[in-house]
Order: C-alpha cells, then sequence, then structure tokens
C-alpha cells in the first residue's frame, strides 16, 4: 500500500522526465490538475493522465538544469501538499526561472485524483521574457 506521502513524492519525480520515463501508476486515470495563479494564454487546468503526463514532461521539453529544492511533503490518509523551490533556464530564452511551489492534492484509492499548483507566475513571465 503507498501512502499519500509516496505518491507525492513519485508526483515530484515524475516532473520534467519523458513520459516513458514517468510513473503514470500514481494518478488517477480521470486526475484533474488545476492552476490557479496561471497568467493569461497558460494552461489553468488538465483533465486525465494523458494531459497531466504531457504537461510534465513539456517541463523537461522547455526547461535545461530543471532543480528541486528544499522538498518538503505533508501528507494525511487523502490529502497532500508538497512545498519546494524550482530552478531551471528557459530554454527559448536563455533566462533563469525560480518559483516557490505548492502543490495540494487529493488520494483516493491510493491514486492522486487532484493537484493543485500555485507557484509565481510573474517569475514564469520573467523568465519568458515577457
Amino acid at each position: 500500500m503507498r501512502t499519500s506521502a509516496e505518491l507525492a513524492g513519485m508526483h515530484v519525480q515524475n516532473i520534467g522526465k519523458p513520459i516513458e520515463q514517468q510513473d503514470l501508476s500514481t494518478y488517477s486515470p480521470n486526475i484533474t490538475v488545476t492552476f490557479p495563479f496561471a497568467p493569461e494564454g497558460h494552461t489553468l487546468s488538465l483533465q486525465g493522465v494523458e494531459a497531466a503526463s504531457k504537461f510534465s514532461a513539456a517541463i523537461g521539453e522547455f526547461t535545461a538544469g530543471h532543480t528541486v529544492e528544499g522538498l518538503v511533503i505533508l501528507a494525511d490518509d487523502d490529502r497532500l501538499t508538497v512545498s519546494y523551490t524550482e530552478s531551471s533556464v528557459f530554454k527559448s530564452t536563455g533566462c533563469n526561472y525560480r518559483s516557490e511551489i505548492v502543490w495540494t492534492g487529493t488520494v483516493e484509492g491510493e491514486l492522486i485524483s487532484s493537484l493543485t499548483e500555485y507557484y509565481n507566475p510573474l517569475a514564469v513571465l520573467a523568465a519568458l521574457g515577457e
């Protein structure tokens, strides 16, 4: 039996990896992922494990040197919260990106069924040169 904390750690390990290297057994097939702080024109939500996996893989495609620092995971039976600092360089601009990240999520039947990512949209826009 995988705990909510283990699932949260597996989710973080999936970020930036190519789809074939991700452990998709972490997620419910119908997972919902939302990004409430996304700037206009950026991804606001995803539905389904395929969309979530493609989004995670894209991070590794458009950034270089993706790192996660200061990982903290808090979880109980059906909720998880993950926080860390994410850093990378956006390939399209060569600009550095650094942001505090917080994920909250719901776990149902040993699968992550929903995730919400809170990040600094100004850091994304600056790294994109916008």
